[in-house]
């Protein structure tokens, strides 16, 4: 089988990132221009004919050539009817025609989709608002000015727009009545009615279009906006030390607060931000539609004005109870989903303890909690909309039994008509209203949490960068090496770390040891001793309680743990790790790590592909990959945590000559091992033994004459055999080395006599530098050879569905009534209306008496009120009882998957990640 796979990003492709070509699908140039789809065909003729004619050099070193479009980040360069781009028309952009109608009548695929203009990207949004956000916060401003100051302009464009648009959609009212009261009165000139009408068109297309482009304008500044705060709020996260981030006290968080951090605050600030817009627009409507009612149709402002502001201070309370209940009940879903992470985390240890049940009724009882809380979310949320959406009904009996106290002749259909349409405009912004007002106070709390974890991990920084300082402007002490010795580059004197120094609760006290650039330092001690402890405290993630902790501030560290991590990758990118590909590091590093005869026996060489769990692999194997990681990375301070663990002895002797002694030679190494006679070889120069939660370092450099280097690996005195390349320049005995990278060499060619291999001897020469060759993990390579994606039904209707819906007989009990009280909401909403066009009707007519008309007036009234409240209450019987019956299905729903997850074998957990199933239960 072959040892190094073709490279799909490296040969015959040519286009997007990671070789996929860039295509607009349906979208061709007019001006007799190639179509995207006929460059793509072109190109791939092209590194066909190629394929045959390179050479290995061409293969490895070929660099993905970007497209034009890709290539510049202003508007000249996005393809033709791109709304971003300048050569599509204006009145394509002003009526949205750069759009495909074909969209409308299937799913999009990947040609359908627009590439980001540069200023709208992740990476272009985060570096603006960081700086603006790096400014405000030493002027002590919060993150809200940091974010209003980025995005002012596009905001008030937004704003302007919305504002044209109300102005136009308030016209529609005023023109209609006008209509009506012309057409009743008779006396009108058929030019006047077409007047109207053509400005009642305008008035609607305007406020259309308007609207529309201010939502388009937001959607893009909250695209930037949500890519800002995610970049920040990553940033933060991955830069915190590990004892700020693990669950526990002083505002410490856990996987389920920050992927609920991550995923659902930022986008709650980013839609409270950009919607803000529409929530004064609702207001101002409101606002609008109260004025016409009251000088132009001539409705009281006294009856409008107590009817609205009841209204009003009902919403708000409503909305203060839905903000809390809405709290506790995220609480309990992170708490929820926290017990679910760490069943799926440890699912190995669940199975071979025979823990399905415990871990099952555990996460049931999690569910539990949840659901008690999740049924006072839906009853306030069932009232809240109920009231919202239908108050407008309960001001319009107040209203009109006002108006008709006042004078029953005053209820004119030229009066009720625009009096209903304009109530019932006002209804559907209330309606709007109070989703908005469920935006907002979910934004205001998201952008707390934010704000307050922002604040929290800068604080964190600079007093750790506060802590450091300090450290490295204490002297460090030389040692007996001489003054020619290189630097100093990890140490410690007398630090003690842990939580605090009680009994049980300190993990190291009293720890003093040195290592200079290029030394290699043996960590030994039992089982739970602190060797672990000891490489994160050099990491800076265990809490240095006092004492001093110093590592070189130009140094890079590199970190290889007990257990290897790594992603789901090929093995070539899990070493490269984002890295350019450099052939002869890349293969010494291979060979450093006896992976050679492995990527051999792999199907596809080192463009085999592995999961989470490291499919495919070996514990040995992922070892070493997570090793040539670590060594690849090229850093100046190595931390190994016992590498060596699932490796046999003959392995281990290679890999520690190869690899630790000379690939490494020039690095410095601290390295945990169990083998005593690794760390009693000549190369090591200290051996930190770990016991009784202090260290005994015994050090080399002691008994070494002064001005010798103190490195035994690059001393050449050391009476050891000799190196392949020796440096005379840097193993002389005056003079300090200077930093230096890995020590390479030219790596040996693989035997390949198997006909079946598929690459040829002058693939093997070395080639220059390339750039990144990462693959993303959502590759689709990835998912079609390592985790089994969950697809999604194509059709929109499915009866299977339905039945899982109706599963059991509870759901039925709560669906039937829930049915028949939505009928009944919909009749009374029906009857009210027509009622009221009756009993306008009698007024106008005379129907009723001149004695009966009070009678007349106080039972229409209060038939009017019946109706409105048996809508009401008809409304939010048929909310609560839909809501229990979809909460009793996605109970059975969740119980289903919790079993079968619980009971699925070990093959599904090891090509599914994690994360799939973490996703399914969010």
């Amino acid at each position: 089988m072959p040892l190094q796979a073709a490279r799909a990003g490296e040969k015959g492709v040519v286009g997007g990132p990671h070789g996929r070509v860039t295509a607009y699908g349906t979208f061709l140039d007019p001006g007799g221009g190639r179509s995207a789809e006929n460059e793509s065909g072109k190109t791939r003729a092209r590194s066909t004919s190629n394929a045959t004619t390179a050479t290995a050099d061409e293969e490895e070193t070929h660099t993905p050539q970007q497209p034009e479009e890709e290539k510049a980040g202003d508007g000249s360069s996005l393809p033709l009817l791109h709304p971003e781009s300048p050569a599509t028309a204006w009145w394509r952009k002003l009526f949205f025609e750069v759009f495909d109608k074909k969209m409308l009548h299937s799913e999009l695929d990947a040609s359908q989709v627009w590439d980001l203009s540069a200023e709208h990207t992740s990476a272009e949004a985060s570096a603006e608002f960081r700086e603006v956000y790096t400014r405000y916060r030493r002027r002590g401003c919060s993150l809200k000015h940091a974010i209003w100051y980025t995005h002012a302009w596009k905001l008030a464009a937004c704003w302007a727009l919305q504002f044209a648009s109300l102005l136009c959609d308030a016209c529609t009212p005023v023109l209609l009545y006008a209509l009506l009261a012309m057409a009743i009165s008779g006396e009108y000139e058929q030019s006047q009615i077409y007047a109207l009408l053509a400005l009642l068109y305008v008035s609607a297309l305007g406020e259309i279009l308007l609207h529309c482009h201010s939502h388009f304008l937001g959607f893009k500044t909250n695209l930037k906006i949500t890519g800002a705060l995610r970049a920040l709020v990553f940033e933060n996260t991955i830069s915190q030390a590990a004892y700020a981030s693990d669950d526990g006290f002083g505002g410490k968080k856990r996987m389920a607060e920050m992927a609920h951090l991550y995923d659902e605050d930022v986008v709650n600030v980013g839609r409270m931000v950009t919607h803000m817009q529409f929530l004064w627009r609702s207001v101002l409507q409101i606002v609008f539609e109260l004025f016409i009612l009251v000088q132009v149709i001539g409705i009281s402002f006294q009856s409008i004005a107590v009817a609205f502001l009841s209204m009003a201070a009902l919403l708000m309370g409503l909305s203060r109870v839905g903000n809390r209940v809405r709290r506790k009940l995220q609480k309990k879903v992170e708490e929820r989903l926290n017990v679910i992470h760490e069943c799926f985390k440890g699912i190995q240890m669940v199975k071979l303890n025979a823990w399905e049940d415990k871990m099952q009724e555990k996460i049931e009882r999690a569910r539990d909690e949840e659901n008690r809380e999740r049924r006072k979310v839906n009853f306030v949320a069932a009232l809240q909309y109920c009231l919202g959406v239908d108050s407008p009904n309960l001001a319009s009996v107040f209203i009109f039994g006002w108006v008709a106290m006042q004078d029953i002749s005053a209820m004119s259909p030229a009066r009720v008509f625009p009096a209903l349409l304009l109530l019932r405009r006002i209804k559907s912004h209330f309606y709007h209203i109070v989703r908005l007002f469920d935006v907002v106070s979910k934004g205001q709390a998201s952008y707390c949490k934010i704000d307050c974890y922002l604040s929290t991990c800068h604080a964190r920084a600079c007093e750790q960068a506060k802590k450091d300082h300090q450290r490295r402007s204490q002297p460090i002490l030389t040692g007996g090496a001489g003054p020619n010795a290189p630097e100093m580059v990890v140490a410690m004197e007398r630090a003690c770390f842990g939580q605090s120094v009680e009994p049980g609760k300190a993990l190291l006290l009293n720890v003093s040891f040195h290592a200079r650039r290029g030394q290699l330092a043996m960590i030994q001690g039992e089982a739970g001793a602190g060797k672990s402890t000891l490489l994160n405290a050099v990491l800076g993630d265990i809490n240095c309680l006092f004492g001093d902790v110093f590592v070189a501030e130009d140094c890079r560290l590199a970190y290889c743990a007990q257990e290897p991590w790594l992603q789901t990758l090929s093995i070539r990118d899990n070493v490269l790790f984002g890295s350019a590909f450099d052939y002869k590091k890349y293969w010494c590093v291979i060979e450093a790590c006896c992976l050679t005869d492995d990527l051999r026996m792999l199907p596809e060489g080192d463009d085999t592909k592995v999961g989470p769990k490291g499919i495919n692999l070996s514990g040995g194997q992922k070892a070493r990959v997570a090793l040539a990681r670590a060594c690849y990375a090229d850093a100046d301070i190595y931390l190994l945590d016992c590498p060596f663990a699932s490796v046999d002895a003959i392995v281990q002797n290679e890999i520690f000559t190869k690899c630790i002694v000379e690939l490494l030679r020039f690095k410095t190494v601290l390295m945990v091992t169990h083998n005593p006679e690794l760390s009693s070889s000549g190369f090591v120069d200290h051996v930190i033994r770990v016991e009784d939660l202090t260290v005994h370092v015994e050090s080399a450099e002691k008994g070494w004459a002064v001005g010798r280097h103190p490195s035994r690996r690059v001393d050449t005195r050391n009476s050891l055999p000799p190196w392949r390349h020796e440096d005379k320049s840097v193993t002389a005995t005056t003079g300090a080395p200077q930093r230096r990278g890995l020590a390479l060499w030219e790596p040996a060619t693989p035997p390949l006599s198997c006909s079946t291999l598929s690459i040829k001897l002058s693939a093997l020469k070395t080639v220059p530098e390339v750039g990144n060759t990462q693959v993303p993990v959502t590759s689709e390579c990835v998912g079609t050879k390592v985790a089994k994606k969950f697809q999604w039904k194509k059709e929109w209707f499915s009866i299977k569905t339905w039945k899982v819906l109706l599963k059991g007989g509870n759901c039925l009990r709560f669906h039937v009534p829930a049915k028949f009280f939505l009928l009944l909401y919909a009749f009374a909403g029906t009857m009210k209306d027509v009622y009221l066009m009756g009993w306008s009707n009698r007024a106008v007519h005379g129907d009723v008496s001149a004695n009966d008309v009070m009678d007349d007036m106080k039972h229409s009234a209060n038939v009017y009120a019946v109706l409105v409240i048996s809508s009401i209450v008809s409304g939010f019987a048929s909310s609560v009882l839909h809501a229990q019956a979809l909460s009793v299905s996605a109970n059975l729903m969740f119980h289903d998957m919790t079993v079968a997850l619980l009971r699925a074998p070990m093959k599904f957990f090891y090509t599914t990640p994690v994360g799939e199933l973490f996703n399914r239960y969010f």
